[in-house]
């Protein structure tokens, strides 16, 4: 289930950042598997913390956010940044900035350049493999 920005105390909390979440459902699917009874141990309120106390989720959140400016902008500032290959460079500058070329977390162009399909068939990933290759030959 994907986590949605939601309002604390009439500030936005971008929950977003977190991705999806993992549902009851799922828990029932797959950890019933490893526990007799997963709805004992991941209870509605385990899955959803945001119901126990939200000023609580608010600030973690709201710490993963500052951390993530703080270290996507570390990456921006000394240059690494944009020695990485494109979706990476393109999410640290989303960290550091919130968008990238007109992309934010939740754009489609900025989710579609982390399937399976797009790596595959991208430049940057060929050459990598080229060079990957040629350094194998030469041991």
């Amino acid at each position: 289930e994907k986590c949605e920005p939601m309002e604390v105390d009439g500030k936005m909390v971008p929950a977003n950042v977190l991705g999806y979440r993992i549902t009851s459902e799922f828990v029932k699917a797959f950890f019933g598997r490893v526990f007799a009874n997963p709805a004992t141990v991941f209870d509605e309120d385990i899955l959803r913390p945001e119901l126990q106390d939200a000023k609580i989720f608010a600030d973690g959140v709201k710490t993963i956010t500052d951390t993530n400016e703080r270290v996507g902008k570390a990456y921006v500032q000394d240059g690494s940044a944009d020695m990485a290959v494109p979706p990476l460079k393109a999410l640290l500058h989303i960290m550091a900035t919130g968008e990238y070329e007109g992309m934010t977390l939740d754009s489609p162009e900025f989710r579609k350049m982390w399937t399976r399909d797009a790596v595959m068939n991208s430049d940057w990933y060929k050459a990598r493999l080229a060079e990957c290759q040629k350094q194998e030959v030469n041991r």
